[in-house]
């Protein structure tokens, strides 16, 4: 759920922040007590609330000018009346705290307080400190506290990383002074709250652009067969589980190779779902001769894929919990069907 203050509403309504506090009292809208932070606002409830005071066609275009103004890159934006104003004052845009002053630490002097973060990630660790890169490192934020130490709230899983690299002595920060340990909890809240993780298709695209190997066998896979990779799933060969993909091609990117073939040749006129592409890698991997079995996959090409996802989906249902195994057993319980011959798994994979 994501939160805004009570502040960060009143900007966003266009409403004087007393108003605010008494339509939440009243119910308008979800609220939260957090710790650090006292009492916030569920940001789409609240949307919600302002959707509903005004026509919705009115509503998509007050939000596309207030986009396309406030990604304008410039300082300014025009008025009414003509006259440019400073965006700072047009949107109400505020700024909390003061910059970090940059600075390289040696690693020793900068502790985690683990009163208010989490433990870092084994597996998140283990993969800076095996494959270290400086670009993507960057500089991490470290709050100078009084005991003379340095406090890391904002790049835990990179320090961590280096403890175990003897080649790194120094860590490049940016350092900032808080007035309590509050204050910086709070920062540490900020710092991860509003951060976006990368899309999986930004990841995909630069990863073309770096050359990234497993991206590179992905593209070539998917292109080969008329793949084409698209956010929005509803024609012929479009796909968007690109995620789904790079965990296929770690697993066994041969049977990836087998199973996007047959699924494309399965949805020459129907988008393809994950469910489909992930039930076929399963069949793949663990049938004998797996797709490459001629009887198996002229049986498949004969029941299509609707009657496969619906069999995918049954499996969901009566199982009460999805994955690669489930949608396969749904599937081969729908090709299975009236044969007296069954597709069983291989030895060792239960049924």
């Amino acid at each position: 759920m994501i939160t805004i203050s009570y502040e960060e509403a009143a900007i966003r309504g266009d409403l004087n922040i007393h108003k605010i506090k008494e339509l939440a009292s009243l119910g308008y809208f979800k609220t939260s007590d957090t710790l650090l932070s006292g009492r916030r606002i569920d940001q789409d409830s609240f949307d919600q609330y302002l959707a509903n005071q005004k026509p919705i066609a009115q509503v998509q275009k007050e939000m596309i000018i207030r986009k396309k103004e406030t990604l304008n890159m410039k300082e300014t934006v025009s008025a009414p009346n003509g006259k440019q104003l400073d965006k700072l004052t047009r949107y109400g845009w505020s700024v909390k705290g003061k910059r970090g002053v940059p600075k390289d630490i040696p690693k020793n002097q900068i502790r985690i307080d683990l009163t208010y973060q989490r433990e870092p990630t084994i597996g998140k660790v283990q993969k800076i400190q095996s494959e270290f890169n400086w670009p993507a490192f960057g500089r991490i934020m470290v709050s100078s506290r009084k005991d003379g130490f340095f406090y890391v709230f904002d790049g835990g899983h990179r320090l961590t990383a280096t403890m175990s690299r003897s080649d790194i002595k120094n860590i490049p920060c940016d350092v900032f002074i808080f007035d309590s340990i509050q204050e910086e909890a709070s920062a540490f809240r900020d710092a991860n709250i509003n951060r976006k993780p990368m899309s999986i298709f930004h990841r995909y695209h630069a990863g073309l652009v770096a050359n990234d190997r497993d991206t590179l066998y992905i593209d070539a896979i998917l292109k080969k067969n008329g793949v084409r990779l698209l956010q929005k799933v509803d024609s012929p060969l479009s796909f968007k589980a690109i995620g789904a993909c790079y965990r296929m091609v770690q697993d066994s990117p041969e049977d990836f190779e087998v199973a996007v073939s047959v699924t494309a040749e399965l949805c020459k006129n129907y988008p393809i779902y994950e469910h489909l592409l992930g039930g076929l890698f399963y069949l793949q991997r663990n049938i004998p001769g797996g797709l490459n079995n001629q009887s198996l996959k002229k049986k498949i090409l004969k029941i299509g894929p609707d009657a496969l996802l619906q069999a995918a989906h049954a499996a969901i249902s009566y199982n009460r919990k999805s994955g690669q195994k489930v949608w396969a057993d749904g599937m081969l319980k729908e090709i299975n069907k009236n044969r007296h011959n069954e597709f069983k798994y291989k030895e060792g994979v239960s049924e």
